[in-house]
């Protein structure tokens, strides 16, 4: 492989010339009973640890990606003025395609020819596809080799469901119980106070922060007493609290010890979707999604409108709070 051989890459020829240099040949030392074994070359595969083969990998999928999205037989989804047909992240493929009679058999050929030249091979029977639409027909297994889950799929740990509503079954309630069990396991632990409320902002926050900025539904005030009632069990040992969580949740300063607030995490991580929402980024594409139903209206204006024209339930007379608002809004945009 040479520089020339990479035109459409966008990278400068140095940055060609060292990558070529240091991959070509690729070889690997391998330590066997504390010997280090002659050096191997490698004629397919990465060498681990290696900082470089993700960015490669990056760049040899792109012309697959490229040929799905250019090809006329794959029909995509239309949202607005855009087409979303593929979205890539790292190794994880996911298709938004309509027409599946023939999107579908075309894709399952362009892989089958992009393989031939690459090596690139994909497990079908680790892959799903889901139906947006009751209407969807439903394909044979020789024209659509993976499975087919009415229900959902798991994609980067979330669990992506048909409708909206079964977003919260599917996500939060299996890691709330699988939280509670693990804090109810680790109560016997000897640990301080101290150590304990590190143990909760190194292991059960970060789980719930990854959650909070994927899924765009608010926890309900059950499943947050139970995580707080779990938490509150955690801490004090399953003994009767000497201080309620309110004082825990003080900052060092103020004589508390900086345990995290669930609920404020929870509306920081959605918060930070509506700012996005006054920014006009043209490389968010969530965004563009979520812009196009409303088109002319700017995507920011929802945030003052009245919670009753998004429902057809009456409301009681209180002041119109703007966060309850934009996610009754933002619900209704993704319905």
């Amino acid at each position: 492989m040479t520089a020339p051989q990479w035109p459409r890459s966008g990278l400068p020829t140095n940055n060609i010339n060292f990558i070529l240099r240091y991959t070509n040949p690729p070889r690997g030392l391998i330590i066997f009973s504390l010997r280090a074994m002659p050096f191997q070359k490698f004629a397919r595969g990465t060498r681990q640890g290696c900082p470089i083969s993700p960015l490669l990998f990056a760049l040899a999928i792109e012309p697959l990606a490229e040929a799905i999205r250019s090809d006329p037989r794959v029909a995509g989804i239309n949202i607005g003025p855009q087409k979303h047909t593929i979205s890539l992240y790292a190794d994880d493929v996911l298709l938004f395609l309509s027409n599946p009679e023939i999107s579908v058999v075309r894709i399952v050929e362009i892989i089958g020819t992009f393989g031939q030249f690459s090596g690139y091979k994909i497990n079908y029977s680790k892959s799903e596809a889901m139906p947006l639409t009751h209407h969807t027909p439903w394909l044979s297994s020789s024209a659509a080799p993976f499975r087919w889950s009415p229900s959902g799929f798991t994609y980067l740990g979330i669990h992506i469901t048909p409708s909206l509503s079964g977003l919260y079954k599917a996500n939060f309630i299996p890691l709330i119980r699988k939280i509670k069990e693990d804090l109810a396991r680790w109560t016997s632990l000897p640990l301080s106070l101290i150590g304990r409320v590190n143990l909760f902002k190194m292991n059960i926050l970060p789980r719930l922060l990854y959650v909070f900025q994927m899924v765009p539904v608010l926890l309900t005030r059950k499943s947050l007493s139970i995580l707080n009632s779990s938490l509150s069990s955690f801490l004090w040992r399953n003994k009767r609290a000497r201080l309620k969580l309110q004082k825990l949740q003080l900052r060092l300063e103020e004589g508390g010890l900086s345990l995290p607030k669930i609920k404020y995490y929870q509306l920081a991580c959605l918060g930070r979707y509506l700012w996005e929402w006054f920014r006009n980024d043209p490389r968010s594409t969530w965004r563009s999604i979520e812009a196009a139903p409303l088109d002319p209206i700017p995507l920011c204006n929802i945030l003052y409108v009245s919670k009753k024209w998004v429902s057809n339930k009456p409301q009681k007379k209180k002041k119109n709070s703007w966060f309850p608002t934009a996610m009754s809004c933002t619900c209704a945009i993704y319905k």
